[in-house]
């Protein structure tokens, strides 16, 4: 099972790259890299897209009845709202501690409130995922609940190397960019001084 999922990753990830380049080649190769981050439309469009992804393939590796499905799924919903409500708190704190970290004034009461909020929030999140395990345990086999578990870490990591691959891609097409402007005779981007010594 473990390698048809890499395999359909492989195939995720060839149809994304594939898509780059030809969406690239229709605007002009190499493409400019992206000043701003996508409007959030766009953000939303690709979560959901991952989400449709993670519970298609999650359905075929748990090897979910369609009984199943129609337990799980309320319950696998419901928990993920409520993680990302808490992951988007936790975020929020740690960038309101930054600014304080950062700042010139003394804020210790409110480092203080931010360090336990993020203590808080910690338990909080612990306390979700045993509510969840105890739910998901009453409709998953005991070998399904063990597959959700490895399932959930197997798709984080393919998601991040996507990612990277999609990083790795833009350095790619910058360092293209730097060579046809060398060779069509545009000025190149000036050198860093050294310092010598």
């Amino acid at each position: 099972m473990l390698k048809n999922f890499r395999r359909w990753v492989f195939l995720t990830a060839t149809i994304w790259v594939s898509f780059l380049v030809v969406s690239s080649a229709q605007e002009g190769w190499p493409p400019e890299p992206p000043q701003e981050p996508p409007p959030p439309e766009k953000r939303e469009q690709l979560r959901r897209d991952i989400e449709n992804m993670r519970i298609w393939k999650m359905t075929q590796y748990l090897e979910l009845s369609t009984e199943q499905s129609t337990k799980f799924f309320p319950i696998f919903n419901d928990f993920q709202k409520k993680r990302e409500k808490l992951e988007e708190e936790r975020g929020e704190m740690m960038r309101q501690l930054a600014e304080f970290v950062e700042s010139e004034g003394k804020h210790e009461a409110e480092i203080r409130k931010l360090m336990s909020g993020l203590v808080k929030n910690r338990q909080k999140m612990v306390d979700l995922v045993d509510e969840f395990r105890r739910e998901a345990g009453r409709v998953l086999s005991l070998k399904q609940q063990a597959k959700l578990v490895l399932f959930e870490e197997h798709f984080k990591r393919e998601i991040r190397g996507m990612i990277e691959d999609i990083r790795m891609r833009k350095g790619f097409h910058e360092d293209i960019r730097m060579q046809k402007r060398f060779h069509q005779g545009l000025p190149s981007p000036p050198d860093v001084p050294t310092e010598r010594r």
